[in-house]
């Protein structure tokens, strides 16, 4: 995901610098103007999308962890130390 990331990017500055260098040159290609415009755009949809997915794998990563610590802590807690004993009401 980071790789992909890093080629979005490297996208979106290709978009960046066409659009920089269509806009004060003497060319003035219409088309290829707005296709880097839609390059630009959907570049930074993409980014967008890969931020929010890269924060929801480390949330849910997050998630894991504390329920592997709190399983641990519960685990050691007091369930070992009371094996054979019975409680009477």
């Amino acid at each position: 995901m980071v790789r992909t990331m890093s080629d979005v990017w490297q996208v979106k500055q290709g978009a960046e610098n066409m659009i920089q260098s269509l806009t004060s040159g003497h060319s003035r290609d219409k088309k290829l103007l707005a296709e880097a415009q839609q390059m630009l755009l959907d570049s930074k949809a993409k980014i967008e999308f890969l931020k929010l997915r890269i924060l929801k794998v480390k949330q849910t990563r997050q998630h894991q962890l504390q329920l592997r610590q709190a399983g641990e802590d519960t685990s050691s807690n007091g369930d070992s130390q009371n094996k054979g004993q019975y409680w009477l009401s």
